[in-house]
């Protein structure tokens, strides 16, 4: 990864032939950009902007051969004028519309991860088109999804549980449904839930959905049943957390819903910890021990060192895991140099967010 610059300078590199049969079109600056050189974010960035992505990222656009963090993104000391695109991942830099004025060319930014809450609505609102990964994230996390229903529509983890403390005798005294109409629920109807509701078609569940957004002839098409939040809890022996991290959705899922989940039941959340009250699911999961909850997700995370979310007996933390990691991250940032690939070529993307869903999406 080239160094970083004071004063970021386009290259005054030619586009070759092979270039120009790539991108009829004349190359727009573009340049890979974050927030700063944070260990958090810039060893990610790093990997995913490797040589080999520049290069093809060069193919197509004139690349700024520095990472640009935000206070050089700010600086008054280099013409930024003619820069076209962004390229980046977690860590983005944040831009007030006032400072989105200095870049009177930018026209769209791609970025390699998923949501885009923290930084996006002034670029959207500017009129600048911003291109996620959030296609690649879902898959990924839809596959994990997929993995706990089904071992959780087997009853693995309570099963598991009790067969090694016991007598190692088969657990009979609550019953295994399998996956034949067993009930699922899903709450919220994102990207990540559609996938979900595809790979768990072929196992036959009942598949529920609890979304206000979802319309009835949608939910026909999907072959789900919409349902309310309360029903969904009392009817289904899966619950699935997929809402979007908006603020009126804090604690929403409390006490007397996982209270009365069905003998057995299973919590999974893999969307945020802020949906859920930790206090109250502690108390249903200390009342219920057959219950079991799947924690990807919590608030704060990780839990505080004396939460007994650590000890309770049927909890499973994992450490936010359930998205792109490590070696994964390659399917977000190629998702995104492939749309810029298209989009360079005059493709219309369809993988780009909208100001109007700004407010209801995760």
């Amino acid at each position: 990864m080239p160094t970083l610059s004071a004063s970021p300078q386009f290259s005054a590199k030619t586009a070759s032939p092979k270039d120009d049969a790539l991108s009829p079109r004349a190359r727009k600056k573009a340049a890979i950009v974050i927030n700063e050189r944070s260990s958090e974010f810039w060893s990610p960035l790093q990997a995913m902007f490797n040589q080999s992505i520049r290069d093809r990222i060069e193919l197509h656009f004139e690349l700024l051969p520095d990472v640009i963090t935000y206070e050089q993104l700010i600086s008054e000391e280099w013409d930024k004028s003619t820069l076209s695109v962004l390229f980046g991942t977690s860590g983005f830099p944040a831009l007030s519309a006032e400072q989105l004025r200095k870049f009177p060319s930018l026209e769209i930014i791609f970025f390699a991860a998923g949501s885009i809450k923290s930084w996006g609505l002034p670029f959207l609102s500017s009129g600048i088109r911003v291109c996620t990964a959030k296609r690649a994230n879902a898959h990924v996390v839809a596959d994990f999804c997929q993995a706990q229903i089904l071992l959780a529509a087997k009853n693995y983890f309570l099963q598991a549980r009790d067969y090694q403390r016991s007598t190692r005798k088969p657990i009979d005294r609550i019953p295994v449904s399998g996956y034949a109409n067993t009930k699922i629920a899903l709450i919220g109807c994102g990207l990540i839930a559609l996938k979900v509701i595809q790979h768990l078609r072929r196992f036959a569940f009942d598949i529920y959905v609890v979304d206000p957004y979802l319309k009835a002839a949608e939910a026909k098409k999907l072959d789900v049943t919409l349902c309310t939040l309360d029903k969904a809890f009392r009817t289904c022996k899966i619950v699935s957390n997929h809402l979007p991290n908006l603020t009126e959705l804090g604690g929403i899922l409390r006490y007397e819903y996982f209270a009365e989940m069905p003998p057995g039941g299973t919590f999974i959340n893999t969307g945020r910890g802020t949906q859920v009250i930790e206090d109250d699911l502690i108390r249903a999961l200390s009342d219920r021990p057959d219950l079991t909850a799947l924690l990807d997700v919590t608030e704060p995370e990780p839990p505080a060192p004396d939460s007994l979310l650590f000890s309770l007996p049927n909890v499973i933390l994992t450490p936010h895991i359930a998205g792109c990691i490590d070696h994964e991250l390659s399917f977000l940032v190629d998702e995104i140099v492939t749309s810029s690939e298209a989009w360079s070529q005059g493709v219309e993307l369809t993988n780009l967010e909208s100001l109007d869903r700004f407010h209801i999406s995760a």
